[in-house]
């Protein structure tokens, strides 16, 4: 029987809710994020040998978001920059980690000061992965509803004998059912971007 090693770990708290409103002016302000902080580092004698010196509590990560909300939020990226920083500055043993965040959008009653209701607009999100003195970053957003009335048509494609599906009929528009789909995925990236296949370990489908 071969040995069973602890290779790679990370732990720490998984959606703190930080909804921030800011009323230094008659003119409020609304941010609200979902926030998960995960640490990776040396934490080997805390699952192996019971020892937790080097566990920084998943109740004081989640007491730094909400401290450091305090302070001001700004992106999603930054803010989950500015804890990475922390975590790996004022421990030593933190060499680095796993930060996500959500975010959702509120707008303004009749352009209120301080009246809002919770959109049905799409949620940003934001990925921070540290691995030592590598920094990624993944952003994007799901549940964006977009409609093309017109040059969206399906045709020219290629056609075999299972092919049943005719090809677009002009001025005309069908009903279409949500079950099943079409699933398309693909990644935008900077040119000067490397591909950072390890950061999106854990991400289910594309952030």
């Amino acid at each position: 029987m071969s040995d069973v090693v602890l290779t790679h770990n990370q732990y720490g708290k998984a959606e703190n809710r930080v909804v921030r409103i800011t009323r230094d002016t008659p003119r409020h302000e609304i941010e609200d994020l979902n926030v998960t902080s995960q640490l990776r580092g040396d934490f080997a004698a805390a699952h192996l040998e019971g020892d937790n010196s080097h566990v920084v509590a998943t109740d004081t990560q989640k007491n730094t978001i909400f401290a450091f909300a305090k302070d001001g939020v700004g992106s999603p990226e930054a803010f989950l920059l500015r804890l990475a920083d922390h975590f790996t500055g004022d421990f030593d043993w933190v060499t680095g980690g796993r930060w996500a965040a959500e975010q959702y959008t509120w707008a303004r009653i009749n352009d209120h000061d301080h009246s809002f209701y919770r959109t049905n607009a799409e949620t940003r999100t934001a990925v921070v992965v540290r691995d030592g003195d590598t920094d990624t970053v993944i952003a994007g957003f799901h549940g964006l509803t977009v409609l093309k009335s017109t040059e969206s048509g399906f045709e020219g494609y290629p056609k075999d004998r299972y092919t049943t599906l005719k090809e677009t009929n002009a001025n005309e528009v069908f009903y279409a059912a949500d079950r099943p789909y079409g699933l398309i995925e693909a990644t935008v990236q900077r040119a000067d971007a490397g591909t950072a296949d390890a950061a999106w370990v854990g991400i289910a489908g594309f952030c």
